[in-house]
């Protein structure tokens, strides 16, 4: 997720990316691709200092903004769920030469 590692303000905007589903099947991020939130008016937030647009903001761990209709129980929940199920092979680096 582009969210908390690369601090994407995505789930902050009201894009409609994972509410239109293509084929009423997938969306741009169910299908491992940013969505497109970074295309509303006023993106990135001017109300950010410059440098943290793309760097998330935590206070212990938890980002400062969390996603609309998250609260941070559940997104601490959520987020250790994700950590637990996560496969040995997302987290290796697949860059290296």
């Amino acid at each position: 997720c582009l969210f908390y590692d690369l601090g994407c303000r995505g789930p902050m905007t009201r894009s409609s990316c994972n509410r239109i589903l293509w084929n009423r099947v997938s969306s741009k991020t169910r299908a491992g691709m940013p969505c497109l939130g970074c295309t509303e008016p006023e993106f990135p937030f001017h109300d950010l200092m410059p440098g943290t647009v793309f760097k998330t903001q935590t206070v212990m761990g938890v980002p400062k903004e969390l996603p609309t209709g998250v609260n941070r129980k559940d997104y601490a929940l959520l987020t250790m769920v994700a950590k637990d199920s996560t496969p040995e092979w997302a987290e290796e680096d697949f860059f290296t030469v």
